[in-house]
């Protein structure tokens, strides 16, 4: 969705630059936001961005993308960002109408608590300073593209496993990118043509070819040992999107608690501990 070059960019140089690509926006940064809109911020504030001292220090500045056209072409979540509805709503909070007003409409969409996760930087921005009202004047739709993008990953990969492995809610807990639990074959399959039949070739035989077949040991319901684990199949698409969420997970310190289920060391716990122990975690 982004161009990532373009975002490099604008950490190197520290400034807004537009964007060019499917959407018409700018990516800016939090102390570029302050540059450009003085009127809204008080002189101290002011201070700190220039400064990069306290929320405006590199290790926390972060982009973001303010988008400048019809909310309504804004994809498949421009009512969202209109609405500033990628966050987590509190009843009672704030306590002004257009804050009801905007928990009420997350409700009718059914989002119960907002579109957002419990954890920070998934669908809603991991930069707290983005969702603070102040900034945001009538007319600016800013999204954090990168949470965005995590959230897309997460759950297609949630639904494309769901729907293709016919596993239950406690084997798809299992699932994971860990090694120790998967096993790939390789099948030999007859290769069909555009109308379902067998394609065959000069000697007038099906023609075949060779497929990686991906599988996971998981745990049935109610099961109680090792023994009792069954293969279950694993498409390609969905390994690769695995791959992704791990690679994603691996660069995203928020979510170090969570790279454990994807096979990876945490703390002191072994790679291989079992799913419950990382879940109780």
């Amino acid at each position: 969705m982004l161009r990532y070059s373009l975002i490099a960019q604008a950490h190197a140089q520290d400034e807004c630059l537009p964007f060019d690509g499917p959407i018409d926006g700018s990516v800016l940064l939090d102390e570029s936001w302050v540059a450009h809109h003085k009127d809204r911020f008080c002189p101290e504030i002011i201070r700190r961005a220039e400064l990069r001292q306290d929320a405006y220090t590199p290790e926390k500045n972060c982009f973001f993308v303010q988008y400048d056209g019809d909310p309504r072409d804004l994809l498949w979540f421009g009512d969202l960002v209109e609405h500033r509805l990628l966050q987590t709503f509190q009843k009672g909070g704030h306590g002004d109408e257009a804050y009801r007003k905007r928990r009420q409409m997350a409700r009718s969409l059914g989002f119960s608590n907002g579109c957002s996760c419990s954890c920070s930087g998934l669908i809603k921005p991991g930069n707290q300073w983005l969702m603070d009202p102040a900034i945001h004047r009538e007319g600016d739709y800013l999204f954090e593209p990168e949470c965005l993008y995590r959230g897309i990953v997460f759950a297609a990969a949630l639904a494309m496993i769901a729907l293709s492995n016919g596993s239950r809610v406690s084997e798809l807990l299992q699932i994971s990118w860990n090694k120790e639990r998967r096993i790939t074959r390789t099948e030999t399959v007859v290769m069909l043509g555009e109308n379902g039949l067998p394609l065959l070739g000069p000697d007038g035989k099906p023609m075949t070819k060779q497929v990686k077949i991906y599988l996971q040991h998981l745990l049935l319901k109610g099961a109680k040992t090792e023994e009792e684990r069954q293969l279950f199949p694993l498409s390609r698409e969905c390994m690769r999107l695995l791959g992704e969420i791990k690679h994603l997970l691996v660069l995203t310190p928020t979510y170090n608690w969570l790279i454990l289920v994807f096979g990876e060391p945490l703390g002191d716990l072994p790679s291989s501990a079992p799913v419950k122990q990382v879940l109780d975690r």
